[in-house]
């Protein structure tokens, strides 16, 4: 009887092992939110600077559709970019 027990810890203990090591491994793919810098400039220095919380990639998208929306004509000397 003690064995059965015994079996039925050990398989247990594997179980949260395996859960724990999953969620690790979920949380460490993850990308975090943090804190970027969208600037915009032209020659004459620094036009917009604003700041975006969310991840890397997004927070690029998010810059590059600013630049757009306010500064994507053909003539325009002004550029975005993460910083």
């Amino acid at each position: 009887m003690s064995d059965i027990l015994n079996n039925k810890d050990a398989m247990m203990k594997e179980k949260g092992q395996l859960v724990g090591g999953l969620i690790v491994l979920v949380l460490m793919s993850t990308s975090c939110k943090k804190n970027y810098t969208c600037m915009c400039t032209n020659i004459g220095g620094p036009v917009d600077v604003f700041t975006i919380r969310d991840t890397k990639k997004k927070a690029q998208s998010e810059c590059q559709e600013y630049y757009e929306k306010y500064y994507g004509y053909y003539w325009s000397e002004t550029f975005c970019k993460i910083k």
